[in-house]
């Protein structure tokens, strides 16, 4: 397992304020945070690459437990020099989501305020024969990952998360510097997802769950999925939103993200829908399934 000191990581802004670390989504890297880097200065902001992602160098099976251990013991390397803070806030999407929730999950008193967005758990139907399925499913990645080049891929990817051409060099890069197999194992984890026990329930408080209204549907079971683990999280519903989209509606996110993490709380916005009404979203998601 890769040690939390050989973690790549980009840290700015001003070093005696609250943390900030940032986890972006697989196969991906921290570059996908270049408009939070913006907005963010007054905060101690830190953006790091996954484990067997970019700069972090790893021969291991990637995992998101084993990426959770590892980014742990970074949190408590980085919190113990700083004895005003002692907590840090989270923000992921998808398997950085993850993996924020599932520090939260089962290391609670190392965190502050927890913001995750377009996770996922498998609908109970994704359950049946998933051995099978995902047999099928690595087997055309690796042909696929073989027989075509890194600028069809890299565009391949830029399309299914709505990112535009200019960040083109970001995802060729990305690319280069993952092995197949860690794109296979990232995408069985993130498919294979299953809410673990929480250790503390009240510490939902704290947890902001967000999905795009045009990520995929799963996306939108799991967000009622991982309410029900944390029943005192804010959960909300970003009309026309993409899976990457603090990068697609960045000032939307920033702020939203700005407010829970300073208030706890946030502000009424015209296409966002809270958590009152996640119930009722999701039961209309199945009716129309």
């Amino acid at each position: 397992m890769l040690d939390a000191n050989e973690l790549f990581y980009e840290e700015e802004g001003i070093g005696e304020s609250e943390t900030i670390i940032f986890l972006h989504p697989k196969v991906m890297g921290s570059w996908v945070w270049k408009y939070q880097r913006r907005f963010f200065k007054g905060y101690d902001c830190i953006y790091l690459d996954l484990p067997n992602h970019g700069h972090s160098k790893c021969d291991d099976t990637f995992s998101i437990k084993n990426a959770t251990e590892v980014i742990k013991d970074f949190i408590l390397i980085k919190t113990k020099p700083k004895f005003k803070w002692d907590k840090v806030n989270l923000v992921g999407i998808g398997t950085g989501g993850l993996i924020a929730f599932e520090l939260l999950c089962d290391y609670p008193e190392l965190l502050d305020k927890v913001v995750v967005s377009g996770v996922s758990t498998p609908l109970p139907e994704m359950l049946e024969n998933r051995e099978d399925a995902m047999v099928n499913i690595f087997d055309y990645s690796k042909y696929f990952y073989e027989n075509k080049t890194m600028r069809f891929i890299a565009s391949s990817h830029m399309a299914i998360y709505g990112i535009s051409k200019r960040n083109s060099s970001n995802m060729k890069f990305s690319l280069e510097n993952i092995s197949p197999d860690t794109v296979k194992d990232a995408g069985y984890e993130a498919m294979n997802y299953i809410i673990p026990p929480v250790k503390d329930s009240g510490k939902g408080k704290d947890l902001l769950l967000a999905y795009g209204s045009k990520d995929e549907r799963v996306v939108t079971y799991s967000s009622y999925e991982f309410h029900k683990a944390f029943p005192l999280a804010t959960c909300i519903r970003i009309d026309k939103g993409l899976h990457m989209w603090n990068m697609l509606m960045s000032d939307l996110f920033n702020e939203i993200v700005y407010d829970f993490i300073k208030e706890g709380k946030i502000k009424d916005y015209d296409n966002v829908i809270k958590e009152e009404n996640i119930g009722w979203v999701f039961f209309v998601w199945l009716i129309l399934d």
